[in-house]
């Protein structure tokens, strides 16, 4: 019996009624259905398959967007909440897209120099990999971003990584305690956390 309603659909019986896939709605039911004077019943249809499958795939979808986010972007900050310490690294596409070798040498630092470490917290708040005025394997501070250092070095010398972290960092607070840039006392600070990074590096692979 072809619905006569759409007049292309086959009926089908469900629930004792006359029931349209097409239209999707009940048409009469089975026992008093008269096809010259037809009585469409207004039930709602509810595929419980498919709403569930609407979500599912909503969510699946949203959790996707999400988790390609937070793959993006976790290495484009370095955060230490027991420490206070909050920055942003922007990503070099010269050297090192993931900045995981300046959030290695910061963790480095943080185990070997307290001091140095809570000196790049308080006085930086950007580190920019990008090549700058350091050229392509050292770094870079300019006074007029003072909470701003640039450190170019690449990520397989983490020990180096770890110096130029440290030197630059000095200038930052040479600048904050308004000094001049004393080249010289930031080299020897740099010097000797990049001597202790490379002790450290060996005894924690070995």
């Amino acid at each position: 019996m072809i619905c006569p309603n759409c007049n292309v659909v086959k009926l089908e019986i469900k629930n004792n009624n006359y029931y349209c896939p097409n239209c999707k709605i009940y048409i009469g039911s089975v026992i008093n259905y008269n096809p010259l004077n037809p009585v469409v019943i207004d039930k709602p249809i509810v595929d419980r398959r498919g709403f569930i499958k609407h979500y599912v795939y909503k969510i699946t979808a949203f959790l996707t967007v999400m988790l390609i986010i937070l793959y993006f972007t976790h290495n484009l900050f370095y955060i230490d909440v027991t420490k206070g310490c909050y920055l942003a690294i922007v990503p070099s596409l010269h050297l090192e897209f993931t900045n995981a070798g300046i959030k290695r040498a910061l963790t480095i630092i943080k185990n070997i120099s307290p001091d140095n470490y809570k000196n790049i917290c308080q006085r930086v708040n950007i580190i920019d990999t990008n090549i700058s005025c350091g050229g392509m394997e050292g770094g870079c501070f300019d006074s007029a971003h003072p909470r701003t250092i640039y450190v170019t070095a690449p990520a397989r010398e983490i020990t180096w990584v770890a110096e130029v972290l440290v030197h630059e960092a000095c200038h930052a607070r040479q600048k904050y305690e308004g000094r001049p840039g004393e080249e010289q006392e930031c080299h020897e600070m740099g010097l000797k956390v990049m001597q202790e990074a490379t002790v450290y590096s060996l005894y924690e692979y070995h």
